[in-house]
Order: structure tokens, then C-alpha cells, then sequence
């Protein structure tokens, strides 16, 4: 059902676009901070969890407005996270402390194309917005290699990427403020949603395990800044 409701949205975007022979169009390029709201990322086990960690948001968007309060937004966002290793860390202190151990990853990323309706208001320079976008995500789940050791005995684990198509949603506020006559500063806040499918990992001292079709919720928070651009 989801995926219908996302097909009928852009085709309703493509529609609407191709019949209005007037409106503003912007482009605006912002970048900030993607802050993790759900504290599920895991690749451990679900009682040995650790945190995805605050990261970077990127956020590029097409508008074009159709009334004088509505219009239409096109969006590509791109969101990245490292963990949270001291977690990892205690996890394998406490299981042995005489352990050593080394440990290195890539990051947890999902990038998404998304369309939806676009409303605004603006008195003077100033104009308040809000979007409501559906689309696709493509997410990594990040790569991972750990070696334990002691004085006897040494063990390395490795864990490939992986990625994973999935729908998508993002629900957002913005702040827009004209400071020449096609040029305005951009302000953010979005929540992000989406959950892809990996084979799930589970990572034991000596081994690590995959559970085929596992769900991988990732819920942020998006809060950018940066510029537009006035097209027409």
C-alpha cells in the first residue's frame, strides 16, 4: 500500500508540474546535523546493544509553488552515523578484562529521493514552510572488522556492508529569509524515517551470526542550514 501511495504522489508532483505555467521555483542546498531518535541501530545483540551516534546531514531540494500558499517539493537528503564504540568497548571489558582488542567500521548511511506537497506562508521577508515527502531510501548497513587477543590466542571478525532499498518518509519545517533578491538563508528541521531489511548480525567474541529479513528501524531528526537560490 505504501508503495502505491508513493507512486500516486509523484505522479501527482510530474501532473501538477507540467500543467502550471507560472510559480516560484527555488533550489537550496543546506547541511547539518542527523541526530538518531530511535536508538536502534544495532549490530550487536538485542540484550548487547550500542548507539548510532549524532552525524551528518545533507539536504538538496527543488521547490515550486502553485498557489499563493502551496506548491510542490522534490527532495534528496543524505544521512551519516558512527557509533557509539565506547559501548562496545565496556561490552567487551566486562566479558573478559584481560582481553585485548581492535576494532575499525564504516558508518551507518541512507540516502533518499522524496516528493510531496510544499505550504508556506510569508510576511515580509520571511516565509514559514512545511512538507510532508514520501519516496525511496537507499541504506548501508556499515562494514566491521574486530581482532581480539590475549597472550595465547588471537581472533578477527569481519562483517561486509550491506545495502537495502525501502520506503521512505520525511516530515518538515523550514524558516526561509531573502537576504538579496534571489538570494535567501535556509533554516531545517526535518524527521526522517525509513526501514530497510538487512541480513541482521550478531556479533559474538568468536563468531558472528546472520538472521536472514531483518528489520532495521532508523528514525532522525535533520536540523540544516544554508542557502536558495530564486530560479523565477
Amino acid at each position: 500500500m505504501k508503495k502505491y501511495l508513493i507512486i500516486w504522489i509523484w505522479i501527482g508532483i510530474a501532473t501538477t508540474a507540467v500543467a502550471q505555467e507560472i510559480g516560484e521555483k527555488y533550489v537550496g542546498l543546506s547541511i547539518g546535523s542527523s541526530i538518531p531518535t530511535n536508538a536502534e541501530y544495532r549490530f550487536y545483540s538485542n540484550e548487547e546493544v550500542w548507539y548510532a551516534m549524532p552525524g551528518f546531514h545533507l539536504n538538496m531540494h527543488y521547490d515550486y509553488t502553485l498557489t499563493k500558499n502551496a506548491g510542490v517539493t522534490v527532495l534528496f537528503n543524505t544521512n551519516s552515523h558512527s557509533y557509539n564504540v565506547d559501548e562496545m568497548v565496556r561490552l567487551l571489558w566486562s566479558t573478559d578484562p584481560k582481553m585485548q582488542w581492535k576494532f575499525k567500521s564504516d558508518f551507518w548511511t541512507s540516502s533518499a529521493f522524496m516528493g510531496g506537497p510544499y505550504y508556506y506562508y510569508r510576511f515580509q521577508k520571511l516565509e514559514y514552510n512545511t512538507r510532508f515527502l514520501m519516496g525511496y531510501s537507499l541504506s548501508k548497513f556499515p562494514s566491521m572488522t574486530v581482532t581480539t587477543f590475549d597472550l595465547s590466542d588471537s581472533k578477527t571478525i569481519e562483517q561486509l556492508d550491506e545495502r537495502s532499498f525501502s520506503c521512505a518518509v520525511n516530515l518538515g519545517i523550514g524558516v526561509r529569509y531573502s537576504i538579496l533578491n534571489k538570494i535567501t538563508l535556509d533554516l531545517n528541521v526535518d524527521y526522517f524515517s525509513t526501514s530497510p531489511v538487512f541480513e541482521t548480525s550478531i556479533l559474538s567474541l568468536y563468531d558472528i551470526t546472520t538472521i536472514p529479513n531483518g528489520k532495521q528501524k532508523m528514525r532522525m531528526a535533520n536540523v540544516s542550514f544554508g542557502l536558495g537560490y530564486k530560479l523565477r
